[in-house]
């Protein structure tokens, strides 16, 4: 599946209640206030569902999800990786 911006936008905009095009990949997601904790949450569960991949505690740091690009390398990296359970 593509991790492609293009998919992900939509997801994080949705999630965060905002239109799509305030985002650009290095939009920082958290200092501007776009998600918060919670909402970091509930995109982790969407990023989960959407690209069938699981996020393990130690992915849900402020470095992964502080932007569009930073997410997306995260995903990239799940999905090269096999989960080992």
């Amino acid at each position: 599946m593509k991790t492609s911006l293009e998919v992900l936008g939509p997801i994080v905009a949705s999630v965060a209640h905002i239109d799509v095009t305030s985002l650009t990949p290095q939009t920082d997601l958290l200092a501007t206030g776009i998600l918060d904790s919670l909402q970091v949450v509930h995109l982790a569960g969407e990023i989960e569902r959407v690209f069938d991949l699981r996020l393990d505690a130690y992915d849900l740091t402020p470095e992964n999800f502080a932007s569009l690009a930073k997410l997306q390398a995260l995903i990239q990296a799940k999905l090269v990786l096999p989960d080992p359970r």
